[in-house]
């Protein structure tokens, strides 16, 4: 997700988030080079739990 400003980045009341989009990693490194202020966040979830559904028996 980006965060964006129509002010300044010290105007606190001027920034919104941007509208939640993937992008490539190209971009994000792109981007990353030129300065942007990024925030890396690691998320690690378990995997999700199968529960099996029997089949009826006919």
């Amino acid at each position: 997700m980006e965060m964006i400003t129509h002010d300044s980045w010290e105007d606190i009341n001027s920034l919104q988030w941007g509208r939640k989009r993937p992008i490539t990693k190209a971009t994000f490194e792109k981007r990353k080079k030129e300065g942007y202020r990024i925030v890396e966040e690691y998320i690690e979830k378990y995997p999700a739990k199968i529960i099996p559904f029997k089949k009826p028996v006919s």
